[in-house]
């Protein structure tokens, strides 16, 4: 009896050490499972974030900015070669010189003598009385590169004077450009047809 009882014992002290080692044990594993669940989470939220970055558009993508300032520079030179033209063939005896001062704002000084004339005096104001008035300026432009263009300009405008009756014209002109700085300039200006529209009697 006394021996069975010290076995009960000596069994009875084993099973509470090991429930005891299982507890600490349990408890370890757990927090071990909380700790690997809260990295988990940290991981997971930075992979939500670089997710939710990557589905929006990129706006620096080096081809949509090339698009955009090609559209935004073509948009600056139509504006620019519109109102060139509309001030230099809309003019009457009291303006005849003055639309050349307005395209020196635009325009590099050859331009300017060559539409004036040789500078003999042949800009002169003419001595009958006359007028331009412009009807539509159409502008077809493609920059060739980062400070090099060209366009096309078509001008509808209405000629009259003393002597003659109204005349419609439709001029077409090959203009070259150059970007100095910021701004673009006219090099050059070249007529390549005028027309008198056919109008049945």
């Amino acid at each position: 009896m006394d021996i069975w009882k010290g076995l009960t014992a000596g069994l009875a002290a084993v099973s509470v050490l090991l429930t005891v080692g299982y507890v600490q044990e349990k408890q370890a594993v757990d927090q071990a499972q909380k700790e690997v669940t809260q990295l988990q989470a940290q991981v997971q939220k930075g992979n939500g974030r670089g997710d939710s970055s990557q589905g929006q558009p990129n706006s620096q993508n080096p081809l949509d900015n090339q698009a955009v300032q090609a559209a935004e520079q073509e948009a600056v030179i139509k504006a620019m070669l519109k109102e060139t033209f509309q001030n230099l063939f809309t003019y009457d005896n009291k303006n005849y010189e003055h639309r050349f001062d307005l395209l020196q704002k635009n325009a590099f000084q050859n331009v300017v003598k060559m539409l004036k004339g040789s500078g003999d005096g042949s800009d002169s104001l003419p001595p009958l009385p006359m007028k331009s008035t412009v009807q539509s300026v159409e502008v077809y432009t493609t920059v060739d590169g980062a400070d090099t263009g060209h366009a096309l300009v078509n001008v509808k405008s209405i000629f009259t004077n003393d002597e003659v009756r109204s005349t419609n014209l439709n001029q077409l002109f090959d203009v070259d450009l150059k970007k100095m700085g910021e701004k673009w300039w006219i090099e050059k200006i070249a007529m390549l047809q005028t027309a008198q529209p056919f109008t049945h009697p």
